[in-house]
């Protein structure tokens, strides 16, 4: 790739993550753009519901990506800069969630459901999340990587620096207490 970015490939085809990332790594900063520009719709919502505050979910995000250009030569397969940058994301929002405890969360629950859900989909998700508002940390943010979000225990367990063993008995706690509160819960 030469020094400008591409423009008016044939089909209307964007370059790959992975040939951004190399432009990336060769300094180009048109490059870096695209990949933020790619990315930051998926991340943001992802720290959003993570950490359940907008501002806060900007904060990881603009940390996430200044972390993930700076350790770019690190990644290994330039083909999953998505996975990789929602890993170092979440890691951001773990270390907010650590340093800071939002007093008054400034979002609307409903507006982090999926634009494509159902109605009922997403009065269930709003219901799930005042519901998980009274889980602690960081059985709260196991849960949402592996329910909502859908990672592996495996990964979780990587992300969260915790034995396999762990997330699965802190995912069963999370679940039995929405299994309790569900049956306490009057229908709204």
């Amino acid at each position: 790739m030469n020094g400008t970015p591409p423009s008016n490939r044939p089909g209307g085809e964007s370059p790959s993550d992975a040939a951004l990332v190399g432009a990336a790594m060769t300094g180009h900063a048109w490059a870096q753009e695209a990949l933020y520009r790619r990315h930051v719709p998926h991340v943001f919502a992802l720290a959003v519901r993570l950490l359940g505050e907008r501002d806060l979910g900007w904060d990881a995000v603009q940390n996430g990506f200044i972390v993930a250009f700076r350790k770019l030569g690190k990644l290994r397969d330039p083909a999953a800069f998505a996975p990789w940058l929602r890993k170092i994301v979440v890691r951001e929002t773990l270390s907010m969630r650590r340093r800071e405890r939002p007093a008054n969360r400034n979002v609307d629950i409903e507006e982090l459901a999926s634009s494509e859900a159902s109605p009922e989909e997403r009065a269930s998700f709003v219901r799930l999340q005042r519901w998980l508002e009274g889980v602690r940390e960081p059985d709260r943010t196991i849960y949402l990587l592996r329910v909502v979000e859908q990672y592996r225990n495996e990964d979780i367990a990587e992300l969260m620096n915790v034995s396999l063993a762990t997330v699965k008995r802190k995912a069963a706690r999370v679940e039995k207490h929405l299994r309790n509160l569900g049956r306490g819960a009057s229908d709204e």
